[in-house]
């Protein structure tokens, strides 16, 4: 099962967390309404909770041409610093290991994190 071993990799790689930032949306007009405009992948902005703050994914990942995720949270394997820090070995996570990926990026006054 895919998503088994999706979640196996993120608990796995736990702390190597990155956040996604998404551009804001923009739409072309169209006969019948607007149509939302895709991304590319270098209007992605990826961020890590360690020191080294944004981080870029390496040319030679195959998730270096991704324009959109469905999670806002990747887990990698490697970071490489060369002319600026790289993730190599990128993931997208599933269901509840998203969820609890999400936990290391929610600053809460209790320190609790619900959801519905």
């Amino acid at each position: 099962d895919v998503n088994l071993i999706k979640a196996a990799l993120c608990a796995g790689l736990n702390p190597r967390v990155v956040r996604v930032q998404h551009p804001v949306t923009t739409y072309h007009k169209a006969q019948h309404g607007s149509i939302a405009k895709d991304n590319s992948s270098h209007e992605l902005k990826y961020f890590t909770k360690q020191r080294s703050g944004r981080v870029f994914i390496h040319p030679a990942s195959v998730n270096f041409h991704v324009g959109k995720y469905e999670s806002p949270f990747l887990v990698y394997n490697e970071k490489i610093m060369t002319t600026k820090p790289f993730l190599s070995m990128v993931t997208l996570g599933t269901g509840i290991s998203r969820w609890c990926l999400a936990q290391q990026f929610v600053q809460t006054q209790t320190g609790t994190v619900s959801s519905d």
